[in-house]
């Protein structure tokens, strides 16, 4: 993941497998500043961006392959459906 056009904010991980050819189910994100990237319905990537892109300004998305090669098949673009929740460390003493 990178944030254009001055790319201050950057992501990777090889914590996932993938094959050349094969197809996978992708899904990412971003709800409020908390980008999210699913592979074959497991949390590949997760990360918080401290100055999330308004997407009521800027709504659309991108993609740039870098030396790679992709194809798409039955590519959808769909708003988030999302509940916040709460979280808090309980005191252990």
């Amino acid at each position: 993941i990178e944030k254009s056009p001055g790319y201050a904010l950057n992501a990777g991980t090889p914590l996932f497998p993938f094959m050349p050819g094969h197809p996978y189910h992708i899904q990412a994100g971003s709800v409020n500043g908390h980008i999210f990237v699913i592979v074959d319905g497991r949390l590949l990537l997760e990360l918080t961006d401290p100055d999330p892109i308004d997407s009521g300004k800027y709504g659309k998305i991108g993609f740039e392959a870098y030396s790679s090669h992709i194809r798409f098949t039955d590519f959808k673009v769909r708003r988030a459906v999302w509940e916040p929740h709460e979280t808090a460390y309980a005191p252990e003493w």
